[in-house]
């Protein structure tokens, strides 16, 4: 079947489309920067001090503001901090922010927000009067709470004192107050905020205060946002890493205080652990593709094994072979001529001498096989170019193998048409030696029936006559497993073929290697049992007009069982 060729537009139109698609992604992720670049972020906060809070000005002050600041800084995006009285999940939940600074990583909250991996450790702790009996978090589990109002910790406090009255009470300072005049028995914090807060100067006098660790309340966190802000917040947490790496980070904590560096040593760890990870991820991958290496290197070495074993079952069985097939017409000759020498009767001696011809051309048949093999397997075959008929060449080949059908009951026809004008440049010679190798063929491997050799013209232009000859049987045939081997040297359909009919199994794969570089492909058909068709299409140059029959009476490449003779 063939296909148009794609005019120069078409060609056009799939580059363009290609192109584009190409070019989109690239498009969309500068689009993406730009876009983050120009975009000015709102990012809440509320009075958390020392880690975000509003100064007596009313602008945003803490470690955390710096922190996320120089992070913003470092990768062109702008901020607007917004100071807000609802909770971080309410500011977010209604958008009126896009990002807020610092939140605790909860499973539940990423049905409503997206949270980064963690920069900073969260250690969550309650504060008592030193008198008082608690020494544990359920020890409070009737008491009264202060806490700042985020949903996240009643969700967190819930589980662990049930029946706890948890009081709202924002500013740190005021719930450690409120402890102190015994409004409430306990204040929630997280532990950096309740140590600034005591080094504030907040007490409670002679009574002092106590702290009660809540490990089980602790978690991870990272930078909150809108699932529309989540690239910045990503790339604002990507920064921070890098400032962990470089030691701006170590460098911001410490003005503020030097007990913040020991909560934000996550970020210092994980950005280790990131740095540890891509260099496994590097090492596994250089191990797994030196496994792969490894792996294609002794699947190619077994190939290369299994290869050389065949080629060495194969050569073996062709020493064998060619020692039997030199061997018969070897010892013909010699016990012919000892024949011939012993009588004197010259119509005896004729007949033994015209044995030994024809045992010294089979000899010669054989050796011009295997030296026509060593030329191709060099490149050293050469190729006549001289007018000729291939008509002249058919009768030819049939005449060859006249006596041989005759004497197995055979019969052999040449196919063409009654009109014969044909003159072409080729190489005859080359020509009879593949027809002489097919019909070779079918009369070894046919017992009973017909042999047919046909010609016919497959297509014509005004240089060029392709004419496409067949070879057909009714022999032995060869199944569809064996077809796919008996074109490689030394090789027939099977083992009890060689062993019955002879052959070096030599002349199909010269003659599918002649046919090629003659610009044609030696081609079968054939069944068990149904004889076969061998046949190829040769490109000839014209000397003049040609009368091989009309076009497109070429053989068909499906196999048509031919009649049996009445020799059977």
């Amino acid at each position: 079947m063939k296909f148009a060729r794609p005019n120069r537009k078409v060609k056009w139109i799939l580059a363009l489309t290609c192109g584009m698609a190409l070019a989109t992604p690239l498009v969309w992720l500068e689009l993406r920067h730009l876009n983050s670049a120009q975009r000015i972020y709102r990012i809440g906060y509320d009075n958390q001090p020392p880690q975000h809070f509003a100064d007596k000005d009313g602008n945003p002050k803490g470690l955390i503001v710096e922190l996320i600041n120089e992070a913003a800084r470092r990768r062109n995006i702008r901020l607007k901090w917004s100071l807000e009285p609802e909770s971080s999940e309410a500011a977010l939940k209604t958008k009126m922010v896009d990002l807020w600074p610092i939140m605790t990583i909860r499973p539940e909250r990423k049905r409503f927000l997206y949270i980064t991996d963690p920069y900073r450790e969260d250690s969550i702790c309650l504060y008592v009067r030193s008198g008082s009996a608690f020494t544990h978090l359920q020890d409070l589990g009737n008491s009264r709470i202060a806490f700042d109002g985020e949903p996240l910790d009643v969700r967190l406090l819930h589980p662990h004192v049930p029946n706890a009255k948890l009081l709202i009470i924002q500013s740190p300072r005021e719930r450690l107050e409120a402890v102190c005049q015994q409004r409430v028995e306990a204040a929630y914090f997280d532990e950096y905020t309740a140590i600034a807060t005591l080094l504030d100067g907040v007490s409670c006098a002679q009574q002092g205060l106590r702290i009660i660790r809540a490990p089980e309340l602790s978690g991870l966190l990272g930078v909150g946002a809108t699932f529309e802000a989540r690239p910045a917040a990503d790339a604002i947490r990507a920064e921070i890493g890098r400032m962990a790496m470089d030691g701006t980070l170590d460098r911001i904590a410490s003005r503020w205080s030097s007990m913040l560096s020991r909560n934000l040593e996550i970020a210092n760890e994980l950005a280790r652990a990131q740095t540890r990870e891509r260099w496994l991820i590097v090492g596994i991958s250089g191990v797994g593709l030196l496994l792969l290496y490894t792996l294609w290197q002794a699947g190619r070495i077994r190939r290369a094994l299994t290869s050389a074993r065949e080629a060495t079952m194969l050569k073996n069985q062709f020493l064998a072979n060619m020692s039997h097939e030199i061997r018969t017409p070897m010892n013909a000759i010699l016990g012919m001529t000892g024949l011939a020498m012993d009588t004197s009767d010259r119509e005896e001696q004729a007949e033994y001498l015209n044995d030994v011809m024809g045992a010294g051309e089979s000899l010669l048949a054989l050796l011009n096989d295997i030296l026509d093999l060593s030329k191709l397997e060099a490149g050293k075959l050469t190729f006549e170019h001289v007018k000729f008929d291939p008509a002249d060449v058919i009768r030819e080949v049939c005449g060859l193998f006249t006596v041989e059908v005759r004497k197995k009951g055979l019969i052999l026809t040449d196919e063409l048409p009654a009109r014969l004008s044909c003159q072409v440049w080729g190489d005859p010679g080359r020509l009879r030696q593949d027809l002489v190798n097919l019909v070779g063929n079918a009369v070894k491997f046919t017992e009973i029936g017909h042999i047919n050799l046909k010609a016919a013209i497959d297509s014509e232009s005004d240089h060029i006559t392709r004419i496409c000859f067949a070879v057909k049987d009714t022999g032995i045939g060869i199944s569809k497993e064996a077809q796919q081997r008996i074109f490689e040297s030394f090789v027939q359909a099977d083992g009890s073929v060689t062993r019955k009919y002879g052959g070096t199994g030599l002349g199909l794969s010269i003659s599918r290697e002649l046919i090629s570089r003659m610009g044609g492909e030696l081609r079968v058909d054939s069944a068990p049992g149904r004889g076969s068709t061998f046949w190829f299409i040769l490109p000839f140059e014209r000397v003049h007009e040609i009368v091989l029959g009309e076009p497109g009476q070429c053989v068909p490449p499906r196999y048509e069982p031919l009649e049996q003779s009445t020799a059977q």
